[in-house]
């Protein structure tokens, strides 16, 4: 079995290995009688609670809540230590995570019942213990850098998505201050020949275990190369990226971001490539039925997204964004992905439904959100202001959240999403409202 396939004994391997590369240097320096140099540690602990409570809209594809089976209230815990080694030019990260979360349900029993039904149960505990990241970092010169582990690695310069990164979806609406991206087993080294110019190269090569996507269930190790070239005050810059994996045809990614004036920058991101792994309704001898997109491959399909940022001289962050995706349900196929759900009301079917494998439930969106610091008794308070708006059908997502800290080590965040506009609508699927409040504490 290859060594990467086994996130947990790999693991123990880098840490083997980190504490190993000490070892030589230090008996060097004791025959030299010199001062013993050894890692340094830190390590930080942070616990959550976090209560959410929501109402589930009434849909026509989820008549109280029977398909969907969603939480009305979430009760989380969580364990978040982290732990840092450094010696000389070389790091450890590790970031181990425990979680319990109980989960509770107000749902009717349906009679009949049809079949592959499962009836819900009215409380569901579950926990969960895991490396969230975990790598080993080296920087043999200035030019060189290379990362090898469980690790989460972003870019673009939007806040709502990033179309041109094949490994992280994370979406701007979940960024709350619970929300952390889940680490994912990559190979990587950047290679900087100047401080304008930055090659970075991401191999994908082990699973982190993490349940996958409907759209895209197994494992398939990827790989990934990036340029990006920026001026000298690194605040216009320009990236170019290439990925692919043995299952599918290259897809290719760009992003840029340029400041027009001082607090007014305009960037875009955006990604393309031929076919897509999404779900869609088709019809069959047997009926309606989801089927992955296989009928499109030949074609292009493409996702981006253009905005503007203006930031003020008090830091208040505006954003204006839109975005496009020519893969996601159109409204027809919407209907008819509805008209499946009715047939064959499965949770494999509910998953499809409210995750097909697109960015968001549908093609067009336009997004603002504003952030403003510094608010509040003693501007002890930053307030974020978000919307997403569906200009297909009308529909939106908006939510605010407030975020405050209590003397150094506790902060507290409180927020709510809620859902505008026509039922069973592109952003009104799922929970009419939702509020969360969270302490993280600090040790």
């Amino acid at each position: 079995m290859p060594l990467f396939a086994q996130p947990t004994r790999f693991i123990r391997i880098l840490i083997a290995a980190s504490v190993g590369l000490s070892s030589p240097v230090a008996l060097a320096k004791k025959k030299k009688k010199k001062k013993k140099t050894s890692w340094v540690y830190e390590q930080t602990y942070r616990i959550l609670g976090t209560v959410q409570e929501g109402l589930v809209g009434k849909e026509l594809t989820n008549p109280d809540n029977q398909f969907y089976q969603l939480p009305n209230r979430t009760v989380l815990l969580e364990f978040r230590p982290e732990v840092q080694g450094t010696y000389k030019k070389y790091k450890l990260v590790l970031r181990p995570r425990g979680t319990v979360q109980d989960d509770f349900r107000d749902i009717p029993p349906l009679v009949p019942a049809p079949p592959g039904y499962i009836e819900p149960k009215p409380q569901k505990i579950t926990s969960e213990a895991f490396l969230n990241e975990a790598y080993f970092a080296g920087t043999p010169n200035s030019r060189w850098q290379y990362v090898l582990g469980l690790q989460n690695f972003q870019w673009g310069p939007a806040e709502l998505a990033s179309p041109s990164n094949p490994i992280f979806r994370d979406l701007g609406l979940s960024k709350t201050y619970f929300f952390e991206t889940r680490g994912k087993g990559l190979l990587r080294a950047n290679y900087s020949p100047s401080g304008q110019t930055t090659f970075i190269f991401i191999a994908e090569a082990f699973d982190n275990s993490v349940k996958r996507n409907a759209s895209d269930p197994d494992f398939r190790q990827k790989g990934l190369m990036k340029v990006e070239f920026a001026d000298a005050s690194q605040t216009n810059y320009f990236g170019l990226v290439f990925s692919g994996n043995k299952d599918d045809a290259p897809e290719y990614g760009s992003y840029a971001h340029y400041e027009a004036f001082t607090g007014l920058t305009i960037y875009y991101d955006a990604h393309i490539g031929q076919g897509a792994r999404l779900w869609i309704p088709v019809a069959t001898e047997q009926g309606l039925v989801y089927a992955q997109d296989l009928i499109r491959d030949e074609e292009l399909q493409s996702a981006s997204l253009a905005g503007f940022r203006y930031v003020t001289e008090g830091n208040i962050d505006f954003r204006v964004e839109g975005f496009y995706e020519t893969s996601a349900w159109t409204v027809k196929q919407r209907d008819l992905a509805r008209a499946v759900l009715a047939l064959a009301p499965t949770l494999d079917n509910a998953s499809i439904y409210l995750n097909p494998g697109s960015f968001f439930p549908g093609q067009k969106f336009a997004y603002v959100s504003a952030r403003i610091p510094d608010i509040g008794p003693k501007d002890s308070f930053t307030l974020s202001l978000r919307d997403l708006y569906s200009l297909t059908d009308g529909t939106q997502a908006t939510q605010a959240s407030l975020d405050t800290y209590i003397g150094d080590s506790l902060l507290v965040s409180s927020g709510i999403t809620y859902a505008v506009g026509k039922a069973d609508g592109e952003l009104t699927q799922g929970y009419t409202w939702r509020a969360f409040l969270t302490a993280a504490w600090t040790l």
